[in-house]
């Protein structure tokens, strides 16, 4: 069961501080899509005019581009108009909070909204194209730029860390909107549904990750009779010391190298059905890789044999992986048998799985 293997270990200091708080139980990519209407119906409020969607485009490899991947998210007054939003989140090494806006792409829209979502609300900044943007290295050219805001090190208080942000960002300063203000805006997902009371749901996707990397390390390390050992330090691209959260691969077992990824199987809107999808593959940093997907019914953990599901990322496979992704037939809508058929596909690849209870 999955609880031999946590030892308590089932929450974060971020996770702690959003407990109860409203859009804290949705996916980042749920979230993100709700702030994002916020947003918009914020910017026409306030300007007193109408928005409109992007128009229609093709991506880099011509095909027709989804309204959900368009370049910008909508237009007012003959300007293009992005929008990003970032969770206040506590950095464990640098014992701060931090907001980061990610895959942000200059040339690619005229405005900058970043959303801040707190325990409080949400803040509305526009963004002046300078400040606390950096670079994402290798990624840059595919994935963007970055924007990110500290608050003091060594403040626990999320409220406190959230005012002297604020602070450092009042010259952008657009609105402040309460949870109340936009209760109308709020749904749910059918992947969000299928997972409700499910253990680790209400997890961001990244502390999830953390935990369910454990989680296979300790089974590994059981089911091989064996200790597995961190990865050495060593340094990024930049010369700068890596950090362990930034190693190449996760750990060390009987002498190879191994990664852990993980997916939730999730609902696939425009192809109307489930799917999981493991990101940021880079085959030559490790020897073996383990996949874990995440279901409502259990974990299940595969040894990848390094062909099945294997896909690319387009212009941004040599600085971010590729992927691994495996399909439940369509039109198929229950979350369990969507489950039953991806497991029959991957069964030459099954490790292990763990019962919530």
């Amino acid at each position: 069961m999955l609880s031999e293997y946590l030892d308590g270990i089932v929450t974060t200091r971020t996770h702690d501080a959003y407990e109860g708080v409203p859009l804290a139980t949705h996916s980042s990519q749920a979230r993100g899509d709700i702030l994002e209407r916020v947003a918009r119906r914020v910017m026409e409020r306030t300007m007193g005019m109408k928005s409109f969607d992007p128009p229609p485009g093709v991506c880099i490899n011509g095909r027709k581009r989804g309204g959900n991947s368009a370049t910008y998210d909508f237009t007012i007054q003959g300007r293009r108009i992005e929008v990003k939003n970032s969770q206040l989140s506590w950095e464990t090494t640098q014992k701060r909070w931090v907001a980061t806006w990610q895959n942000v792409k200059r040339d690619e829209h005229d405005d900058l909204l970043l959303v801040l979502y707190t325990p409080s609300g949400l803040y509305i900044f526009i963004h002046d194209d300078n400040y606390g943007v950096s670079t994402n290295g290798k990624a840059q050219h595919s994935n963007g730029g970055k924007v990110s805001v500290c608050a003091p090190c060594n403040e626990p208080s999320i409220s406190a860390a959230a005012d002297a942000i604020r602070a450092k960002m009042a010259s952008m300063y657009y609105a402040t909107v309460g949870f109340s203000e936009f209760k109308d805006l709020v749904t749910t997902t059918k992947t969000h549904d299928a997972y409700e009371g499910v253990p680790l749901a209400t997890h961001s996707s990244q502390a999830r990750g953390d935990i369910l990397e454990r989680v296979a390390r300790r089974v590994m390390e059981k089911t091989m009779g064996m200790k597995s050992y961190d990865p050495p330090s060593g340094v990024c691209i930049n010369g700068r010391k890596r950090a362990r959260s930034s190693a190449t691969y996760d750990y060390t077992i009987g002498g190879r190298r191994v990664e852990v990824k993980y997916s939730q199987l999730s609902w696939e809107t425009t192809q109307k059905r489930w799917m999981a999808q493991w990101h940021a593959i880079k085959r030559d940093e490790f020897d073996d890789l383990l996949l874990v997907l995440y279901t409502p019914h259990g974990l299940h953990i595969f040894m990848h044999d390094h062909v099945y599901g294997v896909s690319t990322r387009g212009r941004s496979q040599g600085a971010s992986g590729g992927k691994v992704v495996v399909y439940a037939p369509c039109n198929v809508p229950s979350i369990s048998t969507a489950t039953g058929a991806i497991l029959k596909k991957m069964e030459h690849m099954h490790y292990a799985s763990l019962a919530y209870s």
